[in-house]
């Protein structure tokens, strides 16, 4: 069991906005999340009617990143269903997830994505055009990966090394650089920025 922070105003508690967000998500007609809620029948129990119960149940967010998530995505909204989690894995706990075949396993994309650090957005994109998941990720390393002096490395992990920006990378290479020029030749610094 939690309490709440005394001194505090219940709007200045994030987990006060999260408690009616949940509740507008069941509750509240004009809400266009509610109409999917409300079609499969997702309810808050009676008990987190009350903003001191449901703090008392669940207790601070661990982190800013933490949002509520229901364990049974069928389920409602009560204690023994809900559980505080980041995006990895909410991402990874939607009813809508694509299960795929990777190394004789079983993963949603979200998690292969994060096992290899890859854009989940890329390997969806690449994955939905009926690719295998080893052909996805080729193409991602195509993509995102260069060679240069006989290292391959991110584009982004260059442009560190070689102090540049990564958007001055890739408006270089437009205008046809080579690479050892797009990576070699210093950033001139603006005459209207002040140091300080």
């Amino acid at each position: 069991m939690y309490e709440l922070p005394k001194h505090k105003n219940r709007k200045e508690i994030p987990e006060y906005h999260t408690w009616k967000n949940m509740r507008a998500r069941c509750n509240a007609p004009c809400n266009k999340t509610s109409k999917r809620y409300q079609k499969i029948g997702i309810a808050v129990c009676e008990r987190w009617n009350d903003f001191v119960n449901f703090y008392n149940d669940m207790g601070q967010k661990p982190s800013d990143k933490h949002s509520i998530d229901r364990i049974e995505n069928d389920g409602d909204y009560e204690p023994s269903n809900c559980r505080w989690a980041d995006n990895t894995v909410q991402s990874n706990n939607k009813s809508n997830n694509r299960l795929v075949n990777y190394q004789g396993k079983v993963f949603t994309i979200p998690q292969i994505a994060e096992e290899l650090n890859l854009s989940v957005i890329s390997l969806r994109k690449h994955i939905s055009k009926n690719r295998t998941v080893d052909e996805a990720i080729s193409r991602i390393d195509d993509n995102n990966f260069i060679e240069y002096n006989g290292v391959k490395k991110s584009r982004q992990e260059f442009c560190n090394e070689y102090g540049i920006k990564l958007q001055n990378f890739y408006s270089r290479i437009a205008r046809g650089w080579s690479i050892e020029k797009t990576l070699t030749t210093k950033e001139r610094k603006s005459p209207y920025r002040v140091n300080k």
